[in-house]
Formats: C-alpha cells, structure tokens, sequence
C-alpha cells in the first residue's frame, strides 16, 4: 500500500490547481475508455498496484475515499482530510 499512497501523495502535490479529488481506476493505462471526461482526474491502475481494489477498500472504511460510480471502471474521490494527509506527508 505505500507505493499507491506514495503515488496518490505525488498526483495530489503536483495538481497546479489544487482542485483535484477524483480519480478513476483502470485495468492498465492503454486500457480504453468510451466516452468523454468533463474533469481533471487521477488515475490509478491494477495492473501498477496488485490488490488495487481492496486497497481502495480499506481507505473507504477509513473515510479517506468513497466511491461515486459502481462500473467496471469506478470513480472514487478523496476527502479533503485525506488530501491534507497526502499534502503534509503524514502516514496515517
């Protein structure tokens, strides 16, 4: 798990705009999606991260993450607690 919180830590303080709390998890990064996407987002993949999903999991029960849309490519986004977390450097 600290590779993917290393990873989140590293998108979360190099958004320029600071607005950024979605991210979307994919198969791999080449792996094609249908349809547009109105906002900036984060992404993740399972193919980088073994146990991706459950990983995303536990940050849920945490209430660091929620997931927003229940496809084969959920949406999840962050809490602001959890972008300060990430922003600071703190391991929670």
């Amino acid at each position: 798990m600290p590779k993917l919180i290393d990873e989140m830590r590293n998108d979360v303080r190099n958004d320029d705009s600071g607005f950024v709390r979605r991210f979307r998890v994919k198969i791999r990064p080449d792996f094609p999606l249908l349809g547009g996407q109105r906002e900036k987002r984060f992404e993740y993949y399972e193919e980088t991260h073994e146990h991706l999903r459950n990983m995303l999991n536990i940050l849920a029960n945490e209430g660091y993450v929620w997931q927003v849309t229940h496809d084969q490519f959920p949406v999840y986004e962050m809490s602001d607690q959890f972008i300060d977390i990430l922003k600071a450097g703190i391991s929670s």
